[in-house]
């Protein structure tokens, strides 16, 4: 069942230098119970796709275009008032670095249970205190440290707060933003299984955005490529990861770094997030395609279904999946 459908978004950001576009024509879906892995390189727009699904953008940004359909209902046409209702109670939020969202004179507790109670007034004090220690024991904080501030916790120990407050009211959506970047491996795997646990028990939807490909192979379902503001690869993520199409799917795959394969050089992509700025109706990865040909300086991409799961966002989609 679809809980999050969004449609053609388009965001721009107002500079000094005019309007750059942030998100091109963002469409995708995402199921009750389903993690959908958003993957690209710093600065294609992972990031403002999840501010706008929470309403949450810079002064500075637009949501020109689109829709964002949450349980039939579409959030861009909500008031702030009605966002705030669903805000943190059905879709909740784990920022990019998240160690730096706690208040520093608040204790770590007291923000968790203020996410619980301000969803929940007539919640009363001691099953507040009794759910935030349920949610330290899930992410591995002892319930001693419920008192302290954020300044005595390690950076991961602010993270997995940080985590803990995003799964505090039990939302149907969770946007998680590089949500274990501060962790060690152990840890980092420790909260993923206590995640996947957590999304069984409660059918939760997760929309996972991450650099670590490896991460997002274990614990999502499917996997939205993202290049300069546009999707350009989308389906399950055994077609996605295993059969790879776009060439620029190709290229992030191989960048990534592995203990299986032999050592080689890498081929960085350069000035990359910049190249769809002067030609916005052209493939966003056009001037540094190996494969491109003339066909693609003169018409815009479409979306190619290779298989009901797997679809590519390249006019030569059927040329390089069957050559």
């Amino acid at each position: 069942m679809t809980l999050l459908e969004v449609k053609d978004l388009s965001v721009v950001y107002q500079t000094r230098k005019g309007f750059i576009t942030a998100l091109n024509n963002i469409s995708f879906e995402l199921n009750r119970g389903n993690t959908l892995g958003l993957v690209g390189e710093s600065g294609c727009g992972k990031s403002t796709l999840g501010m706008a699904l929470m309403r949450l953008l810079p002064g500075n940004a637009s949501i020109i275009k689109g829709n964002l359909f949450f349980e039939n209902q579409d959030l861009l046409k909500l008031t702030d008032d009605e966002i705030r209702q669903i805000r943190w109670k059905k879709i909740s939020m784990i920022f990019q670095a998240a160690m730096n969202a706690l208040n520093p004179v608040h204790r770590v507790a007291d923000q968790i249970m203020e996410a619980i109670t301000t969803h929940n007034s007539s919640l009363l004090r001691e099953s507040a205190i009794k759910q935030t220690e349920k949610l330290f024991d899930l992410v591995n904080i002892p319930k001693r440290r419920m008192t302290e501030y954020p300044h005595q916790y390690s950076g991961g120990m602010k993270q997995r707060a940080v985590i803990a407050m995003a799964l505090a009211c039990r939302p149907s959506l969770i946007i998680a933003d590089e949500p274990t970047t501060a962790l060690d491996v152990i840890l980092q795997s420790q909260i993923l299984e206590s995640i996947k646990l957590f999304q069984k028990k409660l059918n939760l939807a997760i929309l996972f955005i991450s650099h670590d490909i490896a991460v997002v192979a274990d614990i999502c379902h499917d996997i939205c490529v993202m290049y300069a503001g546009e999707l350009i690869e989308y389906g399950a993520k055994e077609k996605v990861l295993g059969a790879p199409v776009h060439p620029y799917t190709k290229t992030l795959i191989s960048s990534y770094l592995t203990l299986i394969r032999d050592l080689r050089p890498l081929k960085p992509v350069q000035d990359s997030t910049t190249s769809h700025i002067s030609n916005p109706d052209l493939c966003c990865f056009l001037n540094y395609c190996p494969n491109s040909e003339k066909i693609c300086r003169n018409q815009k991409p479409v979306w190619v279904e290779l298989a009901p799961d797997h679809r590519v966002f390249c006019l030569l989609a059927n040329k390089i999946y069957n050559g």
